[in-house]
Parts: C-alpha cells; structure tokens; sequence
C-alpha cells in the first residue's frame, strides 16, 4: 500500500518541559503539520491495523530536517491517526 501525504515534511520537534510543572510544549509548525497530517490519513478511511508493519518513507527535496525526525513526525501521526 502506498500513501502520498501532501505538503512539506517537518521533522518531529523536540519537546520543551516548562519549568512549571509538567506541561510539554511542542513547536507550533509541527504540531500543525502533524494535525493536517492526521487528517490526510483518517480521510483514507484505511483499516485499523492489527500485526507489525513495515513503514518506508520517500521525501522529496527536504532539507529541513534529519529523515529520522521526519519518519519520527510520520510515525507519530499514524499513531494518533490510530492505524
């Protein structure tokens, strides 16, 4: 199966503790991108999956970013995408 998710890719963000309490703040950009990312892949309407699966991702002229932390933001969004 593959999936084309449209827009530039950003890399998973750092998260920043605050010095009060426990609240964690992550970069507003990624937290966009990850909501839209979200919302591209729910509207697939593709099936949960159920077993281990192997993900692969193919970026096209990033420069933004190490591909680990784009393949962190990409996995993190088909986690909260619940596939």
């Amino acid at each position: 199966m593959k999936i084309w998710i449209e827009g530039r890719g950003i890399g998973k963000a750092r998260p920043r503790f605050s010095s009060r309490g426990r609240v964690v703040h992550t970069e507003t950009r990624y937290s966009h991108w990850k909501k839209d990312t979200v919302k591209q892949i729910k509207s697939l309407g593709l099936p949960r999956v159920l077993v281990p699966v192997k993900v692969d991702c193919w970026f096209v002229n990033f420069f933004s970013s190490d591909s680990d932390n784009l393949v962190g933001g990409i996995l993190d969004a088909m986690v909260e995408a619940v596939l």
